[in-house]
């Protein structure tokens, strides 16, 4: 009988844990609307085996990507 009640006080401890978590995240999503994007970019598609990637490409096109400066290899 002790083991019946710690598993349905444990349970009910978990449940309503997770449903607060759930009901906190609903809140926070309503409140939040959408993000103030400033710089605008060409949208593009990449055709992936497990499913369409979409990406922007933002900048000017002879600007240098960031991280060029060094070789990933190298030490």
């Amino acid at each position: 009988m002790a083991f019946t009640r710690k598993l349905f006080t444990t349970t009910l401890v978990v449940g309503g844990t997770v449903g607060a978590l759930a009901l906190y995240n609903k809140l926070t999503e309503s409140r939040v609307g959408e993000p103030n994007i400033v710089l605008k970019g060409e949208e593009r598609r990449y055709p992936w085996k497990y499913g369409d990637v979409f990406y922007q490409v933002r900048g000017s096109r002879d600007a240098k990507p960031p991280g060029s400066d060094y070789s990933i290899g190298e030490r």
